[in-house]
């Protein structure tokens, strides 16, 4: 356990933690998977590198090397205050509008639970106290809305992470998630949706994945995924288990060594990572991909059967929906009926209440 203080603490602790990634030049032997450390470990397959199992499955082709775009805005300095508040106003309310947009969609494709990330996230960037902080930035400083926004932003995501409790620290990727794209309303930066796309099946190659960017990759060409950072506690490794992606996180900086192109290898079940997986390998873990697929078809087959205890008992499956396109995804995984129906978000999409006949 490290702990630092003082004005340069910040930067002492990621030092510290890079050299932890390197395991502090040592030969690294360690048999837990961590989510600091990636241990080189020897498997009945062969060699690998041991992550976090975030998503169970097994997954193998070319790798696709993902590069967010850092988003750093250029002070400005501005002369009208209260336009520029009512600019970050706009952009707020804007990217609230693309996040229910985006939890519509999951809900569809994940289901409402999973689904429910993106309503915390609109949480976050209203929350009171960081707009006010932009908007002060805006006065005081009178410098620009995508500066301001980017100060307040960094301010919570830094004491996120400060928290001692790991689930909560992680929580500071979903604001940050939501955070830069206010951002990017601000700066009118390009969609970059396109960057998730891989032009072939291949495996997911990032330093780390936000949740709404995990809620947008193309199902039928992510066959996995690998990030440097990450657990499987936080939303992304959620959202992956939710869309049955296999993934493996916190390999640490191996995956900066993995090229595009490059044929790997992951296990996301017992968190391991094959960098130079050879034929027969790949001739293996197809064999246990293919039982792993035929397991997942299995249960989803078993989900339309009525649900009956060994002494007689019937047990009626019902499902928790939010809009009715939700029922079609309820049908699909076994649902006899609804048992919730959360009739707040008739309201969200409308101008105005629905009638009593909607």
């Amino acid at each position: 356990v490290v702990r630092a203080a003082g004005a340069d603490a910040l930067a002492a602790l990621g030092a510290i933690e890079e050299l932890a990634l390197d395991n502090f030049g040592d030969p690294i032997e360690v048999t837990e998977p961590t989510e600091i450390i990636a241990a080189a470990a020897t498997t009945e397959l062969g060699d690998a590198l041991s992550g976090v199992p975030a998503s169970e499955g097994v997954a193998f082709g070319p790798a696709y090397r993902l590069r967010m775009p850092v988003i750093e805005p250029e002070e400005q300095t501005i002369a009208d205050t209260g336009a520029e508040r009512q600019r970050l106003r706009q952009a707020i309310t804007a990217v609230i509008e693309q996040l229910r947009a985006l939890r519509s969609e999951l809900s569809q494709r994940a289901g409402a639970a999973e689904a429910g990330i993106f309503d915390a996230q609109v949480l976050m960037i209203s929350d009171s106290d960081l707009i006010r902080a932009a908007e002060e930035a805006i006065e005081l400083r009178r410098i620009d809305a995508a500066t301001a926004w980017n100060l307040a932003l960094r301010s919570v995501v830094t004491r996120y992470r400060a928290l001692d409790d790991p689930y909560l620290a992680r929580r500071a990727d979903d604001v940050l998630d939501a955070g830069q794209r206010v951002l990017r309303y601000l700066i009118n930066a390009p969609d970059d949706a396109l960057i998730f796309a891989p032009p072939e099946p291949a495996i997911l190659v990032a330093n780390d994945l936000k949740p709404s960017d995990v809620a947008r990759l193309p199902v039928d060409r992510v066959l996995g995924i690998v990030t440097a950072e990450g657990g499987a506690t936080g939303h992304s490794a959620i959202l992956a288990r939710s869309l049955g992606i296999p993934a493996v996180t916190g390999i640490g900086a191996a995956a900066t060594a993995i090229a595009d192109g490059q044929r790997i290898a992951l296990d996301g079940e017992n968190g391991y990572v094959w960098l130079a997986p050879d034929d027969a390998l790949i001739e293996r873990l197809q064999t246990r991909r293919a039982a792993w697929q035929a397991q997942r078809s299995t249960v989803q087959k078993q989900a339309q059967s009525p649900a009956v205890t060994r002494d007689g008992s019937h047990v009626e499956i019902v499902a928790n929906i939010n809009l009715p396109g939700d029922v079609t995804l309820a049908l699909a995984n076994g649902a006899e009926g609804v048992g919730l129906f959360r009739t707040e978000f008739l309201y969200i999409h409308r101008e105005s209440p629905p009638s009593e006949d909607e």
